[in-house]
Parts: C-alpha cells; sequence; structure tokens
C-alpha cells in the first residue's frame, strides 16, 4: 500500500526527526511511498553529516496566500482567524493533488513545522480524498502551540485543543515514538497508540559515536542528541543548574547538536556542559 508521508523536516535536513525517518524508510522501495513537504528542501544545502535523501518522490509545496495587514489595532486575532484557516484549506488541497496523482491509499503526518499546520491540513486532505489519516507524535502538538512564533494571537492552548482533538477523532490510529506520549494521549482523549520506538544505528564494535572521543578518566557522561529549541529551554537550564549543585567535576552534560552553540550558551546553557557538532551517519 503506497502511502504519503507529510512531514516539514525531511532528510537531508539536519535533525532528529528527519534521522528517524531516514531509518525508518530508508529501506524502502521508492514506489512504496512518496514525500511531501512546505518547507524547501535545497540538495546543495546539504551537510556534510546529514542523513541522505530518501529514495522517495519529493513534493515540495509553495507557500500558501496569506493576508499581512492588521496586526494594529487589536485586528491580529481577526487576522490569523482568517490566514490559519486559509492556509489549512489551501495547503489540504494541494496535499490532495500530490495523494490523488500518486494513487496514494493512506497518508501519514508528522508533528513540527514553521506553523504547525501540516497536522490539519494533511487530515483535512485524508478526508477530501477519502483516505485513512495517522498522525506521527514525534512532539507534543497541544504544547508546541504554546512555544511557536509564527502565530501570535491564537498560540494559546484553548485554540490548540480545539484543533488537536479534530485531528485525534478522525484519526484512523496515531503513532508515538515513546509510551509517555501514548499515555498523555490516552489521558487527554481515550485513545490507544500505536508505538514506534526511534530507531538506532549501533555501531558493530558498540562504541562511541563515530568522531565522538571515547570517555576518560572516570567521567559521567549525560548524552543529548537533536535538535535544541524554545520547548527544551527550561529541561536543560534546570539540568545544568543540577549539575552545578551537584558539584562534581566529573560530570558533565553533553550535547550533540547541529544548533549554534554560542546561542545556547547565551541562553544559559553553559557551565558543566560540552558541546560537539551533528555527527555523521556513516
Amino acid at each position: 500500500m503506497k502511502f504519503a508521508l507529510v512531514s516539514f523536516h525531511l532528510p537531508p535536513s539536519p535533525s532528529g526527526q528527519s534521522m528517524v525517518l531516514h531509518r525508518l524508510l530508508r529501506d524502502l522501495d521508492a514506489v512504496a511511498y512518496c514525500l511531501i513537504t512546505s518547507q524547501n528542501h535545497d540538495p546543495a544545502e546539504e551537510q556534510e553529516n546529514s542523513p541522505r535523501e530518501l529514495a522517495g518522490r519529493l513534493f515540495s509545496l509553495p507557500p500558501e496566500f496569506q493576508i499581512t495587514r492588521g496586526y494594529r489595532y487589536g485586528l491580529a486575532k481577526f487576522r490569523e482567524g482568517i490566514n490559519i484557516p486559509l492556509a489549512i484549506i489551501l495547503r489540504a488541497w494541494q496535499i490532495a493533488a500530490v495523494v490523488r496523482r500518486e494513487n496514494c491509499r493512506a497518508i501519514v503526518a508528522c508533528t513540527g513545522g514553521h506553523d504547525l499546520l501540516d497536522l490539519p491540513a494533511a487530515y483535512l486532505a485524508s478526508r477530501m480524498v477519502g483516505v485513512p489519516f495517522y498522525p506521527y507524535y514525534f512532539d507534543d502538538y497541544y504544547y508546541q502551540w504554546a512555544a511557536i512564533a509564527h502565530w501570535k494571537a491564537l498560540s494559546g492552548r484553548r485554540f490548540a485543543r480545539r484543533l488537536e482533538a479534530a485531528i485525534i477523532r478522525g484519526a484512523k490510529r496515531v503513532i508515538v515514538p515513546n509510551e509517555f506520549m501514548g499515555s498523555e494521549l490516552r489521558r487527554r482523549y481515550g485513545i490507544e497508540t500505536t508505538l514506534i520506538h526511534n530507531p538506532c544505528d549501533v555501531p558493530e564494535d558498540e562504541g562511541a559515536v563515530s568522531g565522538a572521543p571515547s570517555p576518560s578518566g572516570g567521567e559521567v557522561r549525560i548524552v543529548y542528541t537533536g535538535a535544541v529549541y524554545d520547548a527544551h529551554y527550561d529541561a536543560f537550564l534546570n539540568l545544568v543548574e543540577a549539575l552545578k549543585l551537584l558539584g562534581r567535576s566529573d560530570v558533565k552534560l553533553h550535547i550533540y547538536t547541529a544548533h549554534s552553540h554560542s546561542e545556547l550558551a547565551e541562553r544559559g546553557i553553559r557551565g558543566p556542559v560540552v558541546y560537539h557538532d551533528h555527527q555523521s551517519l556513516s
């Protein structure tokens, strides 16, 4: 059964979501799926240590029409009240057109993206075409709305809860990467989810990540890999503060990320912290 995968983050972009999708789909035949994204993926900008592009056909959606005036005089909510449903409908039409053309029998849509509209747009597209819809929760969609910078007036949790509830009710099945996310969605909506743990390539020698120095002197490493953004800052700041209170020079936090190390340090994530560049898949 051919399916369409909708995701803002796709290989070769250096994000944790891209890594997971690459590992899940790299062995599938190119005719088994197609990729749909609202991000402009330029192969020329591929980083040396980014995941390679997938074999499936890639469709990059053009930006939707948006009303760009109206943030003055208290009109922000009115403007976004038009722009959000308009963008969802226009993107849904584009996704539905690809699904019909590629003769896909299901739509899998991932959380994330600069405007968080992929999930509702993909759900609406599934209704237009008449195929099952599977949201893939790499992140907590409900809480992403509270941190988003793209929409300023409608980033509150009341709107997010209504939007998420509609998506969940219309889903054939919800995919989650860990037990916690599954239990959280069960608590909110009383649903059972499908668990797919994030795959990990284990080196043959079971050694450290390629290019990373081996621990020495009995150092205790707390290792984090992946993107670091607004949703993570509080957790990292609390962890750094706990390490400082611990007062042990042999315990350090090691962060492997493509994000700017200096910017994270400016956010206060510094001290018993060692930064590493994004590591190669090979």
